[in-house]
Parts: C-alpha cells; structure tokens; sequence
C-alpha cells in the first residue's frame, strides 16, 4: 500500500504565526495537487471523540498538550495516510518520490537527547516531527476492541540534513526487521 498525497498538520487555532504562514505556504507550493488537512486543538479534540472514541479516555489522561497532539498526529495519519508535517518544517524538495513507500520516518543521526544516550546508548533517533504512512483502510489493520492488530509494514528511514531551517530527506533504504 502506498502513502496518498495528503499532508496533515495541527496547531492551536486556525491564526498562524508568519513562520507557520511561510511553512504551509512552502509545503503547498512544492505539492499544488496534493489535499491539505489541517486540525487546530477544537478540530484535534473532536477528530479523536468521533474517529477514536476508544482512546478517549488515554488522550484526556495526557498531562501536557503536547503529549495529546503526539497522540492524534499518530491517528490522524493512521486513519487518513499521507505525511504529518510539523508547522516549522521547510522542505527543499517534494515528497512525492515517496509516495510509493508504505511508511516513512525522519533518521536523526546525532541525537541530541541526553536520556537516549545515557539510558539507552543511543546516538540517534527517528523524528515524529515529519513522517508519512498508508493509512489503515486496508485488511489487516486497525484499532479493534480487544486491542491493536499487528501488520507486517515494512518502513524506511530518511536521513535528515539540516540546512538552517530547511531538511532535505534521503532515502537510507529498508528498515532491518527482527523476527
């Protein structure tokens, strides 16, 4: 299954800050044809009663707010596909040669995050700040009652280079699986 040409992004009201304005203006300009769905927290609040009602309780339970849009950007690109891009994300290049892939994720080589290297060894990470996926309107995958179903989605990772505000995205291949 490949990632639909649908960015989705979040913020707290629908008034954007010049740096959001120039962002969502970039992303529009590199993809003119693809559907552009934006939540502010109203719209985010009411996607997750409606679409999630299951995790309702989970997402009110989040201490900070944040942690509640972590939570629906996962859903949303869950339930719709296409990429998830943070406000302050410049893209110098379209995403499209991307779209035949099931799911992608930013590789951060260098991680900056004294936690992962002090209690877990790790020197890098993988971003939420920019990803992609197919979606869930497939067999096999999905929220259900008794839990969440397991599906064998291969990913691949995209290197991050930063460029002062801008990323540019190279494919650094398949994700090894462990079995």
């Amino acid at each position: 299954m490949n990632i639909p040409a649908r960015i989705v992004q979040t913020g707290k009201t629908r008034e954007l800050s010049p740096l959001a304005k120039a962002a969502v203006a970039n992303l529009k300009l590199l993809h003119p044809e693809w559907e552009y769905v934006y939540f502010d927290d109203e719209a985010v609040r009411r996607f997750v009663a409606v679409e999630f009602s299951q995790f309702q309780k989970a997402f009110d339970s989040f201490r900070h707010p944040i942690q509640r849009i972590d939570f629906f950007r996962y859903l949303a690109v869950f339930r719709f596909g296409g990429f998830y891009l943070d406000l302050d994300v410049f893209l110098s290049e379209p995403l499209s040669p991307l779209l035949d892939q099931p799911c992608v994720f930013p590789f951060e080589e260098l991680t900056l995050s004294r936690l992962l290297r002090r209690n877990y060894g790790m020197d890098w990470e993988i971003g939420n700040y920019a990803f992609g996926c197919a979606g869930a309107e497939r067999p096999g995958m999905g929220p259900a009652d008794d839990g969440w179903h397991t599906a064998d989605v291969s990913v691949r990772l995209l290197r991050v280079e930063y460029h002062r505000t801008r990323f540019a995205l190279a494919d650094t291949g398949r994700v090894p699986r462990s079995r």
